[in-house]
């Protein structure tokens, strides 16, 4: 559990904000803590009534304790892996938004930090809905009258809410917790100072990427990861290298020149990683014969990563 305290406004700010990943939810409950593992959870919060207190699913009722103390309870979750499980307390406020479905989605800010959530607000509910509508597969099939019709099998997002939490000095750039995203705040928050709509400079492109980026890739791991899990963490290819490809496939509207540069650095990156291990297999595989230019680069996906650059060399090559 992450516990800071700040100084704002001449004022002691206390936040707190959960991160289980990838093997700390044994030391907040008894628990096998392991992905392969899946479980409902019943949260219970005990907190001051200053404090907005929330967890993956969304609240079912409030009980007053004492003068002050506050009892929330959640609504039961999912079956779900523990390293997802979390909550935040804190003094925040929130940023309330509606996805195409009418689904609430919320970031939660310090109450400092609220302006410079404007551009995250703006940009989440559009991902999301991109998100889900590419989970979204039409098949045809033959009714009993022989007329093809449209059957349209969808992957929606499961949880009744969704929760973004930008909270301070946070360990990593964002944690994907089911129905609760945490993210550091300087992922997150776009500063004021880059908002001027006539003032769009390279300093204000590169952050709003960036935040894209990572609020794309947390989206993505709500299917790929916490929705469907990898059963040991040796696999953890599976939740990142899809994560990582969403994130470029669905941003390449926007970006086409970003995503592509960075899909080739990451080409050069693979190839580096793998050219050692393709070059040696290729000479062992085709020692005194004659081989031609395709021979080699098929012999490279055999030899590459899992996950999203695997899948991205085989599209280059493939042309």
């Amino acid at each position: 559990m992450k516990c800071k305290t700040f100084q704002a406004n001449n004022s002691i700010v206390s936040s707190f904000t959960t991160k289980f990943e990838p093997a700390l939810a044994r030391s907040f409950l008894p628990c096998w803590d392991d992905p392969g593992v899946k479980a409902t959870f019943n949260i219970s919060v005990l907190h001051h009534p200053k404090y907005a207190v929330l967890s993956n699913m969304p609240k079912s009722g409030e009980k007053r304790r004492s003068y002050d103390v506050i009892m929330t309870t959640f609504q039961e979750t999912p079956p779900m892996s523990t390293y997802l499980l979390a909550f935040a307390i804190g003094e925040m406020i929130p940023l309330e938004m509606r996805t195409e479905r009418n689904l609430p989605l919320s970031i939660w800010t310090h109450p400092e930090d609220f302006l410079s959530a404007r551009f995250a607000a703006n940009f989440s509910p559009v991902m999301f809905d991109r998100m889900e509508d590419e989970f979204e597969v039409k098949t045809l099939q033959c009714s009993k009258a022989d007329t093809q019709q449209d059957l349209i099998f969808q992957v929606p997002y499961p949880l009744p809410k969704m929760d973004f939490v930008a909270a301070r000095s946070f360990p990593v750039g964002g944690m994907e917790n089911w129905g609760l995203i945490v993210f550091d705040k300087q992922s997150l928050l776009l500063d004021s100072s880059l908002e001027d709509g006539l003032n769009m400079t390279v300093d204000r492109l590169y952050h709003e990427y960036r935040i894209e980026k990572i609020i794309t890739h947390e989206i993505a791991h709500q299917w790929f990861g916490n929705l469907v899990t990898m059963r040991d963490w040796s696999d953890l290819w599976l939740n990142e290298g899809f994560a990582t490809y969403m994130v470029y496939e669905l941003l390449a509207a926007e970006h086409p020149r970003l995503t592509e540069n960075e899909y080739l650095t990451r080409l050069c990156q693979l190839v580096r990683k793998q050219v050692n291990v393709t070059a040696y297999m290729y000479l062992r595989k085709n020692a005194y014969r004659s081989v031609s230019r395709q021979e080699l680069w098929e012999s490279m996906p055999a030899y590459a990563d899992h996950g999203a650059e695997q899948q991205r060399l085989s599209e280059v090559m493939e042309g």
